[in-house]
């Protein structure tokens, strides 16, 4: 999710193209992480997604191997035309889609499997449409329109952290990670929660999950700790907050 990527030397319309993909982030104390891949649609790696060195996608990111021929160009540069909108009804399947997909992707290994495995389409976009009726839904559309990405936010459920406003989720498709939509759902997510009158903000996020980083690089203070239960395991979460809500001029579509 956070820091720039870059696909080089592509030729979308030959599946021998290869891409390498970069990521990075700076958390605290100055430290700066770095992920780099590089992969062919014939030669795809087996493994998910890990600190350079180590090989690997996962099957979910394979889907990138695909995309990139798909979407030729659009994907060869760096940043591209991103629109955020409030989500629609119509985007319920979507969003289901990209939560899954996030999931799997993200928490592979560090999740129970049949956790993971048995999350269902049909049950989450019934999930998701419920959410849309509240108006605190976000979606982030790239290159034709299509939707990459989501955050959902409200009332802060934990107040006792001294944040009124809460980002309760915040995805991106895994194909198109490192162009900005994270950064953008981000700001976009501050911009409705102070049009909504909150002036402060918090996020939960997995312990392990590498968006800590990308809080941390936003500027999120870690403001607490807490173990939850999730499908009879303990989850160690971390909450990152921002005591004003630093918005940029961001343009959100109804």
């Amino acid at each position: 999710m956070a820091g720039a990527a870059s696909l080089e030397n592509l030729a979308p319309s030959e599946a021998r193209a290869t891409c390498r993909y970069k990521r990075s982030a700076t958390v605290s104390g100055g430290r700066k992480l770095h992920w780099s891949f590089r992969y062919s649609a014939l030669n795809p790696p087996s493994r998910r997604f890990a600190p350079k060195g180590e090989a690997g996608l996962s099957l979910l990111q394979q889907k990138i191997v695909a995309r990139v021929a798909r979407y030729g160009d659009n994907l060869a540069m760096d940043e591209f035309a991103l629109s955020l909108r409030q989500a629609r009804p119509a985007d319920a399947a979507d969003l289901a889609r990209i939560y899954i997909e996030s999931w799997q992707d993200t928490y592979a290994g560090i999740l129970p499997h049949a956790l993971l495995a048995g999350m269902s389409l049909k049950g989450h976009t019934g999930r998701w449409r419920h959410a849309i009726k509240t108006g605190g839904v976000l979606v982030a559309e790239g290159p034709g329109q299509r939707v990459i990405g989501l955050a959902s936010l409200g009332p802060a459920r934990d107040r006792g952290l001294g944040l009124d406003g809460e980002i309760y989720t915040l995805y991106v498709d895994p194909g198109f990670l490192g162009h900005g939509a994270g950064t953008g759902l981000l700001h976009g997510a501050f911009t409705l929660l102070k049009d909504r009158k909150f002036h402060s903000c918090l996020v939960w996020s997995h312990a392990r999950n590498n968006a800590c980083f990308f809080y941390e690089a936003m500027g999120g203070q870690r403001v607490g700790e807490r173990i939850t239960r999730l499908g009879g395991s303990p989850v160690p979460e971390i909450a990152f907050g921002w005591k004003r809500l630093a918005v940029q001029p961001r343009r959100i579509a109804i």
